[in-house]
């Protein structure tokens, strides 16, 4: 009988430790989600750079923080998966951001792009050169 209600009291207690697990991850990540897109978002939006960066670096600080506790209950497949779509949350506002000041593709890639559409003459322009 000794036995089975120390069973029972480790199980319970595990249970508890669980549920206040599971309670502080939805909360945790809810906010670090949320954090994303109504401070860095916003800094970016201003042209902001070195606030979007300081307060970019402390999320990821938290976001390592909470990635610390969960190791001890989720495995690290979980961790990763999860790690992977914070990350990706943040390239895709990223990518959104630099889209409304130009081409993505083109700031990105590893060749040289310059728009030289400015060197073309409006087709309503006349025929007089208007320099000399």
């Amino acid at each position: 009988m000794k036995q089975l209600l120390i069973s029972t009291a480790i199980i319970i207690s595990i249970l508890i430790i669980w549920t206040l697990f599971i309670t502080y991850s939805f909360s945790t990540l809810d906010i670090l989600c949320s954090q994303i897109g109504e401070e860095v978002l916003p800094l970016l939006e201003e042209e902001k750079w070195d606030e979007a960066a300081s307060t970019l670096t402390k999320l990821t600080d938290q976001w390592s923080s909470y990635k610390n506790k969960a190791f001890f209950f989720l495995d690290n497949a979980t961790i990763y998966q999860i790690d992977e779509t914070f990350y990706r949350k943040q390239v895709d506002k990223a990518i959104a951001t630099i889209s409304k000041f130009g081409d993505f593709e083109a700031f990105v890639s590893d060749g040289k792009y310059v728009d030289m559409s400015f060197m073309n003459i409006p087709e309503d322009a006349g025929d007089e050169i208007p320099f000399k």
